[in-house]
């Protein structure tokens, strides 16, 4: 589906805006930590002050493809391609800088001799440099004129050019290193989580042990929620089936409302005093809980 020219303006300028409101804390944060020495002197640091600029790298392509969105084009070919080669580059690096963070994290409070040999004095330009070669492998690549990303204004997203012969490739590189660096990172920053849980964070107290009593019962919710989140069918289903059920509800107590009334009219008409239509009230009275024993069930 084509964007409309009124959208493409629009989203252009949030583009633009929220690019560069996102540049403002990044900038902030990693002068703090650079003007601070002590902060400065530790690698963990020095790791963030690198996830700050690959940050701000990509933030800057995105407020240039904002542009995009506001004049419907991407301009010169060439430049259009060089920001795939900075953006991409940058995510695939940062991915990669997450992940030896939470590593050096998890060393330093597990196996603080390990991180001593890892992490030690002069062993940090071994880490950036491996780093670093993540981001020159795929800049190299999507720079060279057998694979292309670039953003497509029409399309409000950045894509591949399918049509050169490297581009599925690095893809599907990018996207193994992506998905994998979601696990690692989230399986190596749960090891730090179980740490500190043993450490600093929590004590043996009995609001602890309710604290995570609880997370293991609200953790029962977590999945349907997500696919509740972002599975449209079954939102759909379960949404359809909720107004059908109340709908049901509804129903079933107007009828037993209505039987409830009835049946309170003609019992009140039993104590008053005999009358000539007495025998028609008391057949109605019969009719009326047949109806309303019906209306339970």
């Amino acid at each position: 589906m084509l964007s409309q020219p009124a959208d493409d303006m629009l989203v252009g300028i949030i583009m633009v805006v929220v690019s560069a409101v996102c540049i403002i804390p990044n900038i902030m944060i990693m002068t703090a930590i650079y003007k601070d020495k002590e902060l400065f002197a530790l690698n963990s640091y020095k790791f963030m002050l690198f996830l700050g600029f690959f940050d701000i790298t990509q933030l800057i392509a995105h407020f240039i493809t904002g542009f995009f969105n506001v004049f419907e084009s991407v301009g010169d070919p060439v430049f259009a391609k060089s920001l795939g080669v900075i953006a991409t580059p940058s995510y695939v690096c940062y991915v990669v800088i997450t992940i030896v963070l939470a590593f050096n994290r998890f060393t330093q409070l597990a196996v603080p001799n390990v991180d001593e040999f890892l992490f030690g004095p002069g062993k940090l330009k071994f880490w950036i440099s491996f780093c670093l070669l993540f981001y020159f492998a795929f800049a190299v690549a999507l720079a060279s004129p057998w694979a292309t990303i670039q953003y497509v204004p029409d399309a409000w997203s950045w894509s591949y050019d399918y049509s050169l012969s490297g581009s599925k490739t690095v893809q599907q590189i990018e996207m193994v290193i992506e998905l994998g660096g979601i696990g690692a990172s989230f399986a190596i920053y749960s090891g730090v989580f179980v740490m500190l849980w043993r450490t600093l964070i929590l004590p043996e107290t009995l609001g602890t042990y309710l604290g995570l009593n609880f997370m293991w019962i609200l953790n029962g919710a977590v999945n349907p929620i997500v696919y509740f989140l972002v599975n449209a069918a079954i939102r759909k289903k379960a949404t359809m089936n909720f107004r059908s059920k109340t709908l049901t509800v509804r129903s079933v107590n107007t009828i037993r409302g209505h039987s409830q009334t009835a049946w309170t009219e003609n019992i009140s008409q039993l104590t008053v005093a005999p009358t000539a239509g007495t025998e028609v009230n008391l057949l109605s009275t019969r009719r009326t809980r047949r109806i309303f024993a019906l209306a339970v069930k």
